[in-house]
């Protein structure tokens, strides 16, 4: 869902341009603001670094963004890193914070 949305906005990240939607938060039955902003700096410079932050200033210092690198060249998503929510293994009505590390490879 997010990699699809980041690649076919990749054009626009890579002018400057900060993009805004919503995602649904099942468990409060809500939308959820978010923006999508460019990153200058990366380690590799066949790297684009985009950050996924809340548009809730005061939420958005207690979640830390979520960074998605991409590939210069495909516009694919090759690493997502940062807090996701995840259904609980425990409750079947609850999720938890977690702190991902998500590796994606392409065939």
């Amino acid at each position: 869902m997010l990699p699809d949305f980041i690649e076919t906005n990749q054009s626009r990240l890579l002018m400057g341009e900060t993009l805004n939607f919503l995602l649904p938060y099942f468990e409060k039955q809500t939308l959820v603001p978010f923006r999508m902003v460019p990153v200058e700096e990366t380690l590799n410079t066949d790297q684009i670094r985009i950050q996924m932050k809340l548009k809730n200033f005061l939420l958005g210092m207690l979640i830390d963004p979520v960074d998605f690198i991409l590939d210069r060249e495909s516009g694919k998503v090759t690493e997502i890193h940062g807090p996701t929510i995840l259904p609980d293994p425990y409750s079947r009505k609850k999720t938890t914070m977690v702190d991902t590390e998500i590796y994606y490879t392409y065939y």
